[in-house]
Parts: C-alpha cells; sequence; structure tokens
C-alpha cells in the first residue's frame, strides 16, 4: 500500500511541473512567403514596416590638386660601406716564439707534473700511516673499555643425533613461550 502511495505522489508532481513548464508564451504564427499575383512585379512593402533610416552621404572626390601623385623617378639612396676587416692568415695568428722555446715548456710541464704526483703519493702515505696508528690506538682503548676476555675460541658445530634431538625438544617446551600465550590459530591446528 505504501508503494502505491509513493507512487501516486509520484504522478501528480510530474502532471504538475508539466502543467507549469508548459506555460510558456505563445509563438505567433508564421506567415508563408508572399505570393506573387502577376509578372516580374513585386508586391510593395507596407510603409508602416519600412524601417525609417538615413544613409550617410557619398564619400567627396578629392580635388585634382590634392590627388596623390607617384613620383617616376624615386630618390637615389645613399651606399652603406661596411669596413669588414679581412681575415687574419693562421701564420699571423700566433705569437711569435724562439725556436726551442715550445719543447722546453712542454718539458718542464711534465716535470712539474711528475713533482705533483710523488708530492701528492708522499703526502697519502704519510696519511696512512698516521690513520693506521689512530686505528691502533683505537682498537686498544676499546679492548680496555670493553674489558673483552682474550681470543674467543670458535664453537664447534652441533651434530645432530637422537641425544641432541631430544635435547632440543625439552629446551623447546621449556623456553617456549606457555600455551595461553600463543595464537588462536596455532591451538586449532593441535586440535585438528
Amino acid at each position: 500500500m505504501g508503494d502505491f502511495i509513493v507512487f501516486l505522489i509520484f504522478a501528480a508532481l510530474v502532471y504538475l511541473l508539466d502543467k507549469v513548464d508548459n506555460k510558456r508564451k505563445p509563438v505567433p504564427k508564421r506567415q508563408g512567403k508572399p505570393r506573387r499575383q502577376g509578372g516580374n512585379r513585386q508586391q510593395s512593402v507596407p510603409p508602416e514596416r519600412t524601417p525609417q533610416v538615413q544613409l550617410p552621404p557619398p564619400t567627396p572626390e578629392p580635388w585634382p590638386e590634392q590627388q596623390r601623385r607617384t613620383p617616376d623617378v624615386l630618390p637615389q639612396q645613399p651606399q652603406v660601406v661596411w669596413d669588414i676587416p679581412a681575415p687574419i692568415p693562421p701564420e699571423e695568428r700566433e705569437v711569435y716564439r724562439e725556436p726551442g722555446t715550445v719543447e722546453q715548456a712542454a718539458a718542464e710541464a711534465v716535470q712539474e707534473e711528475m713533482a705533483d704526483e710523488v708530492r701528492t703519493a708522499a703526502y697519502e702515505a704519510e696519511r696512512a700511516a698516521e690513520e693506521e696508528v689512530i686505528r691502533e690506538q683505537e682498537t686498544v682503548t676499546y679492548e680496555e673499555q670493553a674489558k673483552l676476555p682474550g681470543k674467543v675460541q670458535a664453537v664447534p658445530p652441533l651434530r645432530l643425533t637422537p641425544e641432541t634431538a631430544l635435547q632440543a625438544m625439552a629446551l623447546t617446551a621449556v623456553l617456549a613461550p606457555p600455551v595461553s600465550r600463543r595464537p588462536r590459530l596455532y591451538r586449532r591446528r593441535e586440535r585438528m
């Protein structure tokens, strides 16, 4: 019964909205094209529909003296002269050097590079020696502060035997968390 009432309310709303929406202004009926009554004669437009518009006056023609004259000869344009220097030949581009100076400069550059390499290697060796001494001092200080025993002996690997298996099971039962602390799914699996 409730659905039927909702349907009736919905139908009433649709009907009312349709009536409200259709309250548009009526559109006047369109008149067809005027018919020709004979020949090429056009039907005259009634005078009350003729727009009263004034057209602007026609453009005046210029007087003969004011007309633009086109010259037969254009005025002479001045010639632009660019002062561009001539390219310098390659042999003149370099500075003159005495024979042997280029080889001497190259030999000096090689000697300077070798001296730099020797200085760099000596500095790195000195720095490595200083760092080694610092590391040894830090190691000794750490061992003194940590009070570490001497060298620790490695534990031999355990072998799986029936005795070690029993020990492992016993230790698991002792060291494992209690059953009440285990997750529920774990307990369900045990019952199944």
